[in-house]
């Protein structure tokens, strides 16, 4: 054998769908795909895999192992359904794990549980945890009546006005240009 040539013989590691080459380099056979990292994907074009995939990340799902799940939905996101990737959500709620379901919401494409979420921040706004109030009202993009809430809230804790402040000014002052104020036009007609 010349170098440089391929050799025909399978690779004992890689199995009949792996050749390498002289130079140690794998090749793919015919019916599999190569990623652009030049590592061979294994999988079958028609899917099947993923589909199987898909239905033992549901078996995983039924019995309680949502970060298996969850790792497999994420790798066939093309196959998984949106009835999938919400009852895996709902899941990750049921215990307490919000920033994983809102990462999964946004990997399957379905729309974050506000509601869920607005819930989570009116409970540790009862409990003065504002900090936590913040983060489940960000997350959920509240409304303007619940901000005012926290920035009462807010102002009723000592040492927090400066928190109050920033968000008043974030959540609570609109962003787009200032209307002029009556000041302005009366100097500007003087």
């Amino acid at each position: 054998m010349r170098p440089f040539e391929s050799s025909l013989a399978h690779s004992r590691i890689g199995g009949p769908w792996i050749r390498r080459n002289f130079a140690g380099t794998t090749l793919a056979m015919k019916g599999f795909s190569m990623p652009s990292d030049k590592t061979p994907d294994l999988r079958p074009e028609n899917g099947r895999r993923a589909h199987g995939e898909i239905l033992v990340a549901r078996r995983y799902m039924s019995h309680g192992f949502l970060d298996a799940a969850m790792r497999i939905f994420a790798r066939n996101t093309g196959q998984t359904t949106a009835d999938d990737w919400t009852q895996l959500v709902d899941r990750l709620l049921e215990r307490g794990r919000v920033d994983e379901a809102v990462h999964a919401c946004q990997t399957g494409g379905i729309p974050v549980p506000r509601q869920q979420l607005i819930t989570l921040g009116d409970r540790q706004l009862r409990r003065k945890d504002v900090d936590g109030a913040i983060h489940y009202y960000e997350l959920a993009n509240a409304d303007h009546d619940r901000w005012a809430g926290l920035v009462d809230v807010l102002t009723r804790l000592p040492g927090r006005e400066l928190h109050a402040m920033e968000m008043a000014q974030r959540h609570l002052v609109p962003s787009g240009p200032a209307e002029p104020t009556l000041t302005l036009a009366l100097a500007a007609s003087a």
